[in-house]
């Protein structure tokens, strides 16, 4: 039952028919008092519940699982369950709770010698600790990461590991390498969806280093196949990213287009990172147009955003943020913006996020 449960969640798309079987399947276990199999119930429809966007009451699944993990003593399920609640948290942008699961799960796969397990936790981490502004943890981790994933074979986990630590290369202000080490990752990536990803990440870089016209490109051959694979966010982020390209090649008009077609499926959106690349480009492109009635709008959002990235611990976006409203505000001529890109700057440099303060100085003011 569960089996065909997992069936309806993954290949057929149907968490809500799968729920239903999840319930039964639940109930004959607990009536049997079959905790092993409660527990794996219990997960598969934390799963089901996350796929529809219902997170707390994912939530409230992975840590029933947790309970019992913990009861009855399965220490792997008990690390599944610490990863799920990780990976939640993560997805929601609440990177303070991520990184203390991800702990957890990461101390018990290292214990019990799950190499590859250990491999996907490291990543994980890399991951949150990269967003929280600890760039020497983050890189470390998708060193140790890639490592592992070398020795096992796992050329997709060492591609996306690539990825990563360009990722961080980014931050350092190290963009030369950066964008080798996403090449590199691109063309040894097995997985589609994530060379594809991998190509639109590409894509923002060279639109931000004055080679909108190639980043347009990028962007535009990821987002079909991202579309094939079912990654819907992924392919929205690629059109976000197409906006971007236009509106610094001057086409504001097209990218302001571009943008509007895709911001009422940003709104659904599950992607913090789809969320916040939009936001960004929105603000970029009212920078251009600074006599558009929206500007305030975008104002607003951009300080809400702020407010939530640093309540959840997102260092680097709360910066990034700050600098698209300081830039914003000096295209709007607000008094005091270009103190405040000066501010950015400095406060952004004391935190090692070289790449973030060379933006903020490159900018006119």
């Amino acid at each position: 039952m569960l089996r065909i449960g997992n069936d309806l969640v993954q290949r057929r798309g149907d968490p809500k028919g799968a729920l239903q079987l999840f319930g039964v399947a639940l109930g004959i276990f607990r009536e049997f008092g079959d905790r092993l199999n409660e527990l794996r119930a219990l997960k598969d429809m934390g799963v089901a519940f996350q796929d529809q966007g219902k997170y707390a009451e994912a939530e409230k699944r992975y840590e029933e699982t947790l309970v019992i993990a913990e009861e009855i003593g399965a220490r792997r399920e008990a690390a599944a369950a610490y990863n799920n609640l990780g990976s939640l948290r993560h997805l929601i942008g609440d990177l303070r709770r991520a990184q203390a699961r991800y702990q957890q799960a990461l101390g018990v796969y290292t214990e019990l010698g799950e190499k590859r397990l250990t491999a996907v936790l490291l990543t994980n981490l890399g991951e949150v600790l990269l967003a929280r502004g600890d760039l020497k943890g983050s890189r470390d981790s998708h060193e140790e990461a890639l490592g592992m994933n070398r020795e096992l074979g796992d050329a997709s986990g060492s591609a996306y590991d690539t990825y990563r630590i360009a990722e961080v290369l980014v931050q350092t202000g190290d963009l030369r390498a950066a964008e080798e080490r996403y090449r590199s990752s691109i063309k040894e990536q097995t997985e589609p969806a994530l060379a594809a990803e991998t190509r639109v990440r590409l894509a923002a870089l060279l639109n931000d280093t004055g080679r909108a016209a190639e980043g347009e490109k990028e962007a535009r051959e990821a987002e079909e196949p991202l579309r094939v694979q079912g990654a819907l966010d992924l392919a929205l982020w690629a059109q976000v990213v197409i906006a971007d390209a236009e509106r610094a090649q001057g086409r504001v008009k097209e990218a302001d287009a571009t943008l509007a077609k895709a911001l009422p499926k940003v709104d659904t959106s599950a992607d913090s990172r789809v969320k916040l690349s939009a936001l960004l480009a929105e603000a970029r492109i009212a920078a251009a147009e600074p006599k558009s009635p929206g500007i305030d709008r975008v104002a607003r959002g951009l300080e809400a955003a702020r407010l939530a990235a640093a309540k959840g611990g997102r260092v680097v976006d709360e910066f990034e943020l700050r600098l698209a409203a300081a830039e914003l505000g000096m295209a709007a001529g607000t008094p005091g913006a270009g103190a405040r890109l000066l501010k950015v700057a400095a406060e952004a440099r004391a935190k090692g996020l070289e790449g973030i303060a060379r933006k903020a100085e490159a900018r006119p003011r």
